[in-house]
């Protein structure tokens, strides 16, 4: 979500991109009350195929673009943000009139864990890079693994298996960068129809594969295994996960269309959607999510509303206390 600096030609495919996954990103937490609540297991699969690659995408990007940058502009650009959204919506968990929700304060936490792992991303792959960077990337690789195996890890607060789990790939967006593979790989048409066809057939073996058994699937990277068969599960989700983001970014057109001017302004979204989702997906849509109303209401009108703080003065005022 990270944007690219100021005074460059943009990308297009980068901007496509990035409001791409972040409605990706919204849909799933609007949806989320129906798997905690309701426990609806369709839903499962459409957390599979918008987000088993999503955020290993987006850490990508935010890989791919980084630049080092002072604490006070970490601070402001992610910390901040971090830390008020994740302020406003346990207080307002705590004064809702559902038992339920007040027991699931927390949520925030979690839901805002991108901005904080981007803040520690940050902050110490700078020294990090002194490492060779092939190195470091399977390094942090390895790390991940070993750390997979302590079940203590996965009870951390502020996502802490999350930011550890995804950080190989913001190493790989480094990498990515400083090979020049993805415009080597995009200047060549037959790879680039070639990545769209690895993508969907990849996407379906895998959706396949969840339904063989879910537990092979979806985040198992970041998720608690042991012995030998839990690491090798664990690296089998990496390489695939790795697949699907590296050919949706090969494959995305580079083309400037009516939504691509949204894509400089994901990061407002994502800092807001929380407030948005707390206030109609736990609480005022809670009586209706089991109608077909209630339905559409959670899957079409609340992921609208989130986007629509893409509109540029919102942008503007996110950006004014975030830089």
């Amino acid at each position: 979500m990270d944007s690219i600096p100021q005074g460059r030609q943009r990308i297009f495919l980068w901007d496509n991109l990035k409001i791409i996954l972040i409605l990706f990103v919204v849909i799933h937490h609007t949806y989320h009350p129906y798997r905690v609540i309701l426990e609806q297991r369709w839903l499962n699969v459409l957390y599979l195929l918008i987000m088993s690659y999503t955020m290993s995408t987006f850490t990508i990007i935010s890989g791919y673009w980084f630049r080092p940058r002072p604490l006070d502009a970490l601070i402001k650009k992610f910390l901040f943000p971090c830390l008020l959204i994740v302020f406003l919506c346990t207080g307002l968990h705590s004064f809702s009139p559902v038992d339920y929700i007040r027991e699931y304060a927390p949520w925030a936490f979690w839901i805002m864990w991108y901005l904080w792992a981007l803040f520690i991303y940050y902050l110490i792959t700078p020294y990090l890079l002194r490492i060779n960077l092939n190195v470091l990337l399977v390094a942090s690789f390895l790390f991940t693994l070993a750390i997979g195996t302590f079940q203590f890890i996965y009870r951390t607060p502020f996502s802490i298996v999350r930011v550890i789990g995804f950080f190989p790939f913001f190493i790989l967006g480094i990498k990515l960068r400083q090979s020049g593979k993805i415009e080597e790989w995009r200047s060549n048409i037959k790879i680039v129809m070639s990545a769209r066809v690895v993508f969907v057939v990849t996407l379906l073996l895998y959706l396949m594969l969840f339904f063989y058994d879910s537990s092979l699937v979806t985040y198992s990277f970041v998720r608690y295994y042991t012995g030998i068969i839990g690491i090798a599960i664990r690296t089998f989700n990496y390489v695939v996960v790795t697949i699907l983001s590296i050919s949706l970014i090969v494959s995305m057109p580079n083309k400037q269309y009516w939504f691509t001017k949204y894509g400089s302004r994901s990061m407002t979204p994502y800092i807001l959607h929380p407030l948005l989702l707390y206030t109609f997906s736990w609480n005022l849509a809670i009586p209706i999510m089991d109608k077909w109303y209630g339905y559409v209401f959670y899957m079409l009108v609340i992921p609208a509303l989130s986007m629509m703080t893409v509109h540029s003065k919102i942008d503007g005022f996110v950006k004014k206390l975030t830089s």
